[in-house]
């Protein structure tokens, strides 16, 4: 295997790793927040958040009502499920 596909490879590895990582922070800070009281939607616009998530999904979700409530709901039926 040639060095450069190797090294795509384990760059990838760690990319995945890294994200892994990153989007089990953000979940646990959201559902901590979410503990607290307070609204996803709010959550959602923390700087911790907002600096970790794609700009662009999360103006697709605020943007969106339905799809911000839908996420509410169903996240505080898990929690209450826990």
């Amino acid at each position: 295997m040639p060095e450069s596909r190797i090294k795509a490879a384990i760059n990838e590895f760690f990319k995945e790793c890294c994200n892994n990582i990153l989007e089990e922070r953000i979940t646990d800070y959201i559902v901590k927040e979410l503990r607290t009281g307070r609204e996803l939607s709010e959550v959602l616009t923390d700087p911790y958040v907002k600096d970790r998530i794609g700009e662009g999904h999360l103006v697709h979700v605020l943007g969106n009502k339905e799809l911000l409530e839908t996420y509410e709901q169903r996240i505080k039926k898990s929690m209450k499920a826990s």
